[in-house]
């Protein structure tokens, strides 16, 4: 199931704490966890995982 277009992919220089990631303007074809604090690389951010509708994978986060 499609989610997003690598078009849509912004901030090339995006990282994880696992390494590369993208950082897109939108998706489509997800529902959105609870959100909580988490700390990342740039501090305190509130963020949601974000997960598959079709299979409820997870596919990332959400600030």
């Amino acid at each position: 199931m499609v989610t997003s277009l690598i078009l849509d992919a912004h901030a090339p220089d995006f990282q994880s704490r696992h390494g590369k990631a993208y950082l897109f303007r939108k998706v489509v074809n997800v529902s959105i966890g609870e959100a909580d604090d988490r700390q990342m690389i740039t501090g305190m951010h509130t963020v949601a995982d974000i997960f598959c509708v079709g299979c409820g994978s997870h596919v990332g986060w959400t600030y």
